[in-house]
Order: structure tokens, then C-alpha cells, then sequence
């Protein structure tokens, strides 16, 4: 080492010219390096009144030290202000920070660090969550407790492939009446046919007899009138009142006959006057005949046609 001088009162240097004037040792070399007192941890903690910057190298530790004003901490250490784990908050500033659990799920022992290694464990719901051993859809069903569960079908009306969801995702088919209706291709009232089959079907009236308005339901409630003329075609009559048109027909005889009525009352009885037809009335009843005219019917009386049957 090259031999040392004072440059000046407070400088010690190697005498190099290139010796830095603001330093009060200056030591220069490309062979060699600075050594400072080593020593234990036994041997530096009896050291009475350390100064601050005070610096050894700790040969328990094999660590270079200083002492801070309180205490030894390795050289390189960082002041974070407390302990904990220590974040760089910005260009040579740090701090001491602590892992901190949520109010419920997860819980953190040892979040500075300091007592040893901060450790995260599950809490609450997510523990029971991990706790489960089966397999199947999760159902939370009480505070911290869950359970598996499966979807299961009905009897009849759709089916369920997948309930637990285990092996793929839980799929719905619909079957029997259900089925039918969704086969349904045409719109009407709907009818069921037989098991599991469906049909639509429509309301429908008859010429100058019934009209059916919406018969199929699909614009609006089928709705049922009578037409303004009735014509009765091929119909027998055994009751109510009628007034008005002539009726064409049997009212008891064998032959039909002509008659221009108005009034037929609920039990056949004929009250107007019996037009005059090609063929005469056949009257078969003894209570209703005193109604009819009892002018001469072809020269007859009403009396005098009970006694007889014309055919």
C-alpha cells in the first residue's frame, strides 16, 4: 500500500493527486480493499455507546453493519420506518407494510412478517366450499354450510340429462303431453288426442242454421249466432214457437202437407188458420183439435173431420 501523509488538518488521503478533497480518508488501490473491525454479535453489542454510522463487519452473521442510531442492521438494509415487509413507495423511499385478511373468507397470521412467514388461510364460506367432498351443483344451505345437490325431473312432462352437472351441463327435454304441445305446427284449439299426442281442432257452424265466427280461437273467442232465415232441411221439429214462414213438412200425418202457422206451441199444437193445400190435414189428436176454425174445412166441420182419416 502506498504510504499515507495529511494533506491537510482534517484530509488523510494516499497522496495521489487524484485524491477527492471533500473526503477526510481517501484510500486508493486496485490490489487490495478496505477492512473493517470484524467481530461477533457478542463482541459488538458490548461496544458501550455506539455512534451512529458506526460500521463492522459481524463475523456470527458474515454480514457488514452499521449501527443507525438504535440499532445494527446489515449494510444495504432499508429503512421502512417500522417493521413489516418493506415496499418501495418511490425512488429511495420505502416503507413497512402488513398483508391484511378480508372481513371474512380468507385470514392472514403473520402479515409483517416479522414472527415469521405471513401464511393465508380459508375462512368462513370459503372454507366450507373446500371442505366439500362430493361432487353435484352447490347449494349454499346455512351460514358457512353447503351441499350438493342434483336436478331431478318430474314423473311426466320433461326429462333431465346431467342433473349434477358433473359431466356436462344440465339439459332439459320435454316429453309426453308437453312434448306433444311443443310439436304442434298449427294453430287452433287444442285437443288432446291420446297420450302424449295433441291436436288442433275448430269450431265449425252449419249453412243457414249456426254461424262461428273465430272458430279457431287464434283472433278472438269463437263466438256462436243464428242467422237471420233458418232454413231446417231434413230436420224434425218437436217443440218451441215459431211465428212467420210457412212450415214444409210432416206435423203427424203420413203425407206431408202445407200449412201457413203461426203459432206451434211446445206441444204440437197448430193455432193459426191451415192454408189451403193440395192435401188435406190428417188430424190423429182428440185434446187439440177444438183450436182449429170451425168453419167447413171442404165441407166438413171440425167436428165432422174427427170422424175421419184422409190419406
Amino acid at each position: 500500500m502506498a504510504r499515507k501523509q495529511f494533506l491537510r488538518p482534517s484530509q488523510m488521503g494516499t497522496g495521489r493527486a487524484d485524491d477527492d478533497t471533500s473526503a477526510v480518508l481517501q484510500l486508493t488501490s486496485t490490489t487490495s480493499g478496505f477492512l473493517p473491525p470484524r467481530m461477533t454479535s457478542t463482541q459488538r453489542d458490548a461496544i458501550s455507546s455506539p455512534a451512529t454510522g458506526l460500521t463492522i463487519y459481524n463475523t456470527t452473521t458474515n454480514t457488514l453493519q452499521i449501527y443507525n442510531g438504535s440499532a445494527w442492521g446489515d449494510s444495504g438494509d432499508v429503512d421502512a420506518g417500522g417493521n413489516g415487509l418493506v415496499v418501495q413507495t418511490g425512488t429511495g423511499t420505502y416503507t413497512a407494510r402488513t398483508l391484511t385478511g378480508p372481513a371474512a373468507g380468507i385470514t392472514v397470521s403473520n402479515g409483517s412478517g416479522v414472527s415469521g412467514n405471513p401464511t393465508l388461510a380459508l375462512a368462513n364460506d370459503l372454507a366450507a366450499l373446500e371442505a366439500m367432498a362430493g361432487t353435484g351443483i352447490v347449494a349454499r344451505t346455512a351460514s358457512e354450510t353447503y351441499a350438493q345437490r342434483t336436478l331431478t325431473a318430474p314423473a311426466a312432462g320433461f326429462t333431465i340429462t346431467d342433473g349434477n352437472g358433473v359431466s356436462g351441463n344440465p339439459t332439459f327435454v320435454l316429453a309426453n303431453d308437453l312434448a306433444a304441445l311443443e310439436g304442434l305446427s298449427t294453430n287452433g284449439l287444442v285437443v288432446r288426442t291420446g297420450d302424449g299426442t295433441a291436436t288442433t281442432r275448430a269450431i265449425t257452424g252449419t249453412a243457414n242454421e249456426i254461424t262461428v265466427g273465430n272458430g279457431d280461437g287464434v283472433s278472438g273467442a269463437p263466438t256462436l249466432s243464428l242467422p237471420a232465415a233458418l232454413t231446417f232441411t231434413g230436420k224434425t221439429i218437436t217443440g218451441g214457437t215459431y211465428t212467420g214462414a210457412a212450415l214444409n213438412g210432416s206435423l203427424g200425418a203420413t203425407t206431408p202437407s202445407t200449412v201457413a202457422a203461426t203459432t206451434i206451441s211446445a206441444s204440437g199444437q197448430v193455432t193459426s188458420t191451415l192454408a189451403g193445400g193440395t192435401m188435406p190435414l190428417a188430424v190423429t189428436s182428440t185434446t187439440m183439435c177444438t183450436n182449429l176454425n170451425s168453419e167447413l174445412h171442404d165441407g166438413y166441420t171440425a167436428e165432422e173431420m174427427l170422424a175421419f182419416n184422409y190419406s
